[in-house]
């Protein structure tokens, strides 16, 4: 089947079912006989390994158990201002790195990438983990510009109650935060914003028609 788009990236808060819509949408692709394959990349942390290693000794990143009961990492960078310089970098070579030898060999094969977090998601959780929402003006073309051209953006929009209620782990606030920048990031890229209240079935039916692929 010809497609219009390289690759199909899911993006959003947690718990707005991105990891449900890529694996309904690798059914459907099994079903018409379409190559893909999926990928994660909440954190494409390959180069960065070391630094993180380095938070971690130095405490500025630790293990914070949420009320779930799910133990989640935190980085706070907002008083280290050289380290918040040498983490923009280093995530943008990380970033650079997985494109390279994950996603573009994959683009000169006729299997399709189903991305579930990618370039977007790293942005917003430099804003949080640097506690600088200016990042993404900052960053936002340089990092964005990653992006394998023709990629299908989708953004599953819930609201932060309802993302908190789902995993218990950051605060209604935080998410709040989260959220507005994922709407600023929308003015930079074609984000596609579906309602992530929906039902999943909806919510299916809008990605394939949005792909053209019915």
């Amino acid at each position: 089947m010809k497609t219009d788009f390289s690759c199909i990236v899911f993006s959003g808060l947690d718990g707005s079912g991105k990891s449900t819509q890529a694996k309904l949408l690798e059914d459907f692709f099994q079903k018409y006989n379409i190559s893909y394959n999926y990928i994660w990349l909440r954190s494409p942390n390959q180069l960065s390994i070391p630094l993180i290693i380095l938070f971690k000794l130095l405490r500025i990143s630790h293990s914070k158990k949420t009320k779930s009961g799910k133990m989640i990492g935190v980085t706070n960078l907002e008083n280290h201002k050289i380290f918040q310089k040498i983490w923009k970098k280093t995530l943008f070579s990380d970033l650079k790195f997985v494109i390279k030898y994950k996603i573009e060999p994959l683009l000169t094969t006729s299997k399709i990438p189903i991305i579930d977090r990618f370039i977007i998601d790293t942005l917003v959780d430099l804003a949080i983990d640097t506690n600088d929402d200016s990042v993404i003006d900052e960053l936002g073309n340089q990092f964005l510009s990653l992006l394998p051209k023709y990629s299908k953006l989708f953004f599953l929009d819930i609201t932060p109650q309802l993302s908190y209620e789902r995993n218990l782990e950051e605060s209604v606030s935080i998410l709040e935060r989260r959220q507005r920048l994922y709407y600023k990031i929308s003015k930079y890229v074609n984000l596609i914003i579906i309602d992530g209240t929906k039902s999943i079935e909806e919510i299916h039916k809008q990605i394939i028609t949005e792909c053209k692929l019915v």
